[in-house]
């Protein structure tokens, strides 16, 4: 179905009901955990920082960069699950894995700078 060019394929019940399945199984909960997960980093670095640099409290400094490093391990390992599976050239071809590296890369520096 990747390859084909016929959009009414899409439209027929047997191809709707494989994705609905596909989705409820397996996909659904995926992307709900990754959300989850990427909601706990925003959570955490915006605390992180209001802490940090607004109110200049390096107290819990140090427990916020674990909580930070912890939250980047999932999107890591998924990445590099997905880099394992698609093959280095395949991988790199699509843009938004750029942002994704991107994320996960920046988070690490900017807590062991």
């Amino acid at each position: 179905m990747n390859n084909t060019e016929e959009l009414e394929i899409f439209r027929t019940k047997v191809v709707s009901d494989f994705f609905d399945h596909q989705w409820e199984s397996y996909a659904k909960h995926l992307h709900y955990f990754g959300g989850s997960v990427h909601f706990c980093y925003l959570i955490v670095f915006s605390v992180y920082t209001n802490l940090t640099f607004n109110n200049r409290d390096f107290e819990n400094r140090g427990l916020l960069c674990w909580m930070l490093l912890i939250c980047l391990i999932y999107p890591m390992v998924y990445d590099m699950l997905q880099l394992k599976k698609q093959g280095f050239g395949e991988y790199f071809a699509d843009k938004w894995n750029y942002l994704d590296q991107g994320h996960i890369w920046i988070g690490i520096a900017n807590v062991f700078i």
